[in-house]
């Protein structure tokens, strides 16, 4: 435990995050990574940030941010703040680990995290336009590659996918995907001619600093609107308007509730459907559940064994590809914030949930 503290100084909203090399080479996890430079970013003042704010920064359940955390408070790497009297400080972190800036840094712009961009699809890939949030992985190639595209002396980023890949400590196959998509929305661009012939070569990336630009005042105006005081206007009301304002904002409080907790859902699955290996593994599966069930009733054991065995070989790559995209099984259900009543508003036998909050947003 800290301290006590006779001030505490937060900084305001969070414009970027550094990640120290020294964390990227030991946390293969990459929520545990984001979360944890979140708080290592801040530590010489202190981190606010409660679980919704880590789920809404890197788009994870609220359930999830809170058993990491919970983890490395665990692990002595954070530690709760005190205040003067020596009492914990609700939210609010510092980093107690080794310094993980020992051998420098990589700056996550956190307007890349918060923006959903678009992309195009592929039609040779059989994939449809959509619209999404980066996925850790994409922001961690991107911001990479624009720690070299930003530096007078290059201007442009100059590697090969085993480089990139040993230097994040991530896989070839998923730097290769990343970089995919990353071109696909047109965040970088690649020139014909300085094309690699495989993953060794070394390719030459630019990056599109105008729709950089547009989708940080994009992140920066959806903020300042935000945190504008909202301008009151008194007028009088009857018995009747307030009790009508009241149901009025309960059912939008929760709207609001079930909308956002399905929207994570909905956006892992699209993760998941635009990942070719998974899509791949995930077909290979489905094919194999009906000729499963024609040797279950034929009474072919051996043949039953092997189509098991490919089935369960299929869903290996399916789990592997979801651990690399940092997607668990409950992503891919609503995560409701009230488990008592779904986010409805009411239990089962038609009376009110208690966990409604006036005048707050959901």
């Amino acid at each position: 435990m800290t301290n006590a503290t006779t001030k505490i100084e937060l900084p305001s909203k969070e414009k970027y995050i550094l990640i120290g090399w020294e964390l990227i080479s030991r946390i293969s996890a990459k929520f545990d990574l984001f979360a944890l430079s979140k708080v290592t970013s801040f530590s010489k003042t202190a981190c606010r940030s409660k679980m919704q704010e880590f789920s809404s920064n890197f788009h994870v359940t609220e359930r999830h941010s809170s058993r990491v955390i919970n983890k490395y408070l665990k692990n002595k790497e954070i530690e709760r703040v005190t205040d003067e009297k020596g009492r914990e400080v609700r939210s609010l972190y510092r980093y107690v680990g080794d310094d993980p800036y020992v051998g420098g840094s990589l700056r996550i712009d956190m307007f890349l995290l918060e923006t959903e961009f678009i992309f195009k699809g592929s039609k040779k890939k059989g994939i449809a336009a959509h619209t999404r949030y980066l996925t850790l992985i994409e922001v961690l190639v991107l911001s990479f590659m624009l720690q070299h595209c930003r530096n007078p002396k290059t201007r442009v980023f100059r590697g090969s996918v085993r480089s990139i890949a040993k230097k994040l400590h991530l896989s070839t196959s998923s730097v290769q995907a990343a970089i995919f998509w990353l071109m696909n929305a047109s965040l970088i661009s690649r020139p014909e001619e300085d094309k690699a012939k495989n993953g060794s070569g070394w390719t030459t990336y630019h990056a599109n600093e105008g729709l950089l630009r547009k989708a940080k005042k994009k992140s920066e105006s959806v903020e300042q609107v935000r945190t504008e005081p909202e301008k009151t206007v008194v007028k009088y009301k009857t018995a009747a308007d307030d009790a009508a304002d009241a149901k009025t904002d309960r059912t939008r409080f929760y709207e609001k509730r079930r909308k956002k907790a399905k929207k994570r859902a909905d956006q892992a699955k699209a993760r998941l459907d635009a990942d070719i290996e998974y899509k791949e593994a995930a077909r290979e599966e489905l094919k194999l559940r009906n000729p499963i069930a024609r040797a279950e009733l034929d009474g072919n054991i051996k043949e039953l064994r092997r189509l098991q065995e490919l089935s369960r070989q299929a869903k290996r790559k399916m789990r592997a590809r979801m651990e690399t995209l940092a997607i668990s099984p409950e992503d891919l259900t609503p995560q409701y914030f009230c488990v008592k009543c779904a986010d409805t508003g009411f239990h089962p036998d038609g009376t009110y949930c208690k966990c409604y909050i006036p005048g707050a947003e959901s």
